[in-house]
């Protein structure tokens, strides 16, 4: 089910991105836009991917540089933006959300195989611990799309010890993101 409720973080990424793509000439948004304006959103917005990132040891600024010389060339025909909105949801509904935030677009690019991000290690499973890591530095509330506090200075913070109920919900959350991958497919969707 589609989440009504985005986050106005997602609701600007989704904005940059389209403008992204319309200023390079391209005719639709990719995951490779999102994915671009994901790490272009000023931090002070509030921004989870560049934090899941970087908790990830991720270079972003070679990351962005990477995005912008793909954006520059010849993009595949056709649009994966589907498959990422379809991903972020079903990551939004995983993780229990009552919305759709910048944290859950980042795991559906990631979801649909984009090139650039899984280049630099940001595959989904990453990510998925990343964004448990970095959601409980905060404290581990649902709407964690808030702006870091400025006495989190150090990225050692946002690396703390997980608990074994915390791995077995992890592993039965991958379980589950197996099964609706399995069953988009099924339906003909390219996740």
């Amino acid at each position: 089910m589609p989440h009504p409720e985005w986050t106005g973080l997602a609701r600007r990424v989704a904005d940059r991105a389209g403008q992204e793509a319309a200023s390079r000439g391209h005719p639709e948004a990719r995951s490779e836009h999102y994915l671009f304006a994901l790490l272009d959103v000023d931090r002070t917005a509030g921004i989870m991917p560049v934090l899941i990132l970087e908790a990830l040891d991720v270079p972003v600024d070679r990351v962005r540089r990477r995005l912008d010389e793909v954006l520059r060339g010849r993009l595949p025909a056709g649009s994966d933006l589907s498959g990422v909105l379809l991903a972020a949801t079903a990551e939004a509904d995983l993780l229990d959300s009552d919305y759709l935030g910048a944290e859950h677009l980042l795991l559906g690019v990631a979801v649909v195989g984009n090139t650039v991000l899984a280049e630099f290690g940001g595959t989904p499973e990453r990510i998925r611990d990343a964004l448990d890591r970095v959601l409980r530095s905060y404290g581990g509330g649902p709407r964690m799309v808030v702006t870091p506090p400025p006495e989190i200075r150090d990225l050692a913070e946002l690396r703390p010890r997980r608990t074994e109920t915390a791995a077995a919900e992890l592993e039965r959350l991958r379980g589950e993101v197996r099964r609706l991958t399995a069953l988009l497919r099924a339906h003909g969707i390219d996740p």
